[in-house]
Order: structure tokens, then sequence, then C-alpha cells
């Protein structure tokens, strides 16, 4: 704790005093500023402040105010200046959003917000084969928003390592 004391510039008269004062933890910047929807993007957290005694979270909201928060446990103290977290899954559409840190529990706004950005993230497919005319594919995964139209595009190449990709088969023209 520091002690805040206010002088008079004129004449340096010491004029009030104050109450302790503690400086609180604070991110100064991110190994990285973006990442994938489905979470689990390792972050290196440099900051001020960080203590071993205390819980860190980060917690990602976006201007919708859409919040996910990072799992303290996978939060790890490695010096006064450097934590490394794990973010969460976004449940949300891909969007920018803006990193508090939390401290024990509490929320510390006043700590800075730093910006991140999921992006849409692609977790599988349905089904994971099919024929090469007339299969109808689906995909799961994070961050994809259900008003706006997504085009899923084919790229293949040759499977046994050369650059050019397979030939497919015409199909038939209708009679």
């Amino acid at each position: 704790d520091t002690s805040l004391v206010v002088f008079d510039q004129t004449d340096g008269r010491r004029v009030a005093g104050g109450p302790a004062f503690s400086f609180v933890e604070g991110i100064v910047f991110l190994s990285q500023t973006e990442g994938p929807a489905s979470g689990g993007t390792v972050l290196a957290v440099h900051g001020t402040g960080f203590s071993a005694t205390n819980t860190y979270a980060l917690e990602f909201c976006d201007a919708s105010g859409n919040c996910a928060t990072s799992d303290p446990s996978l939060t790890t103290f490695s010096s006064r200046s450097l934590l490394t977290a794990v973010t969460p899954e976004w449940a949300f559409p891909a969007a920018d959003a803006l990193i508090t840190l939390v401290v024990g529990g509490t929320r510390r706004p006043a700590s800075g917000t730093t910006p991140w950005y999921y992006r849409e993230s692609v977790s599988g497919f349905l089904p994971a084969s099919g024929f090469v005319f007339g299969s109808y594919v689906s995909f799961r995964g994070h961050g994809f928003d259900p008003s706006l139209p997504y085009t899923l595009t084919l790229t293949a190449t040759n499977a046994s390592g050369g650059g050019a990709p397979p030939s497919l088969p015409t199909p038939p023209r209708a009679p």
C-alpha cells in the first residue's frame, strides 16, 4: 500500500494526506488478439501486479452484452507480470469482444479492457463422407450467425501428394 499526499505547488506545503492507496492488477497486452469461437486458445497475459495468492479469470464481452468467462482453474500465475489463461468457448456469433480481468471473482473494469476477436470455427461435417455429385453436407461449429448466409466450398487435392486436384467424372446430361 502507498499513501497519497497533496502538496501546494506554490510553497511546497502539505495540504492533505489521504488514506492508503493500492495499485491493482491490470492487463497491458496479450500474446494474441484473436482465436476460434470454440475457445481453447492459450494466452500469455502480460500485465502488472499479479499475485500468486489471487485467482484470475478473463471475462470476454461483446457490444451486445454477450459474455463468456474463462475457467480460473485454467489460469496460471507465472510472475507479477505474466499469467497464462485459456479462452472460453464463445456461444454467440463471431464478434469483437473486450477482455476484463476478474480477480478472486471480482471484475476489475478499472484494470483496463483489452480487445479480442472471436472468429467462426468449424468442428465437424455431417456426413463425414459422400458422393461426388448430389451429396448434402452440413457443418457444425462455433460463432456462426444463423441469420447470415454462408457458402461451403470444396477444395480437393490429389491424395497421392501431387499438385493437381483429382479429376471428377462429368455428370450425364439430361436427355
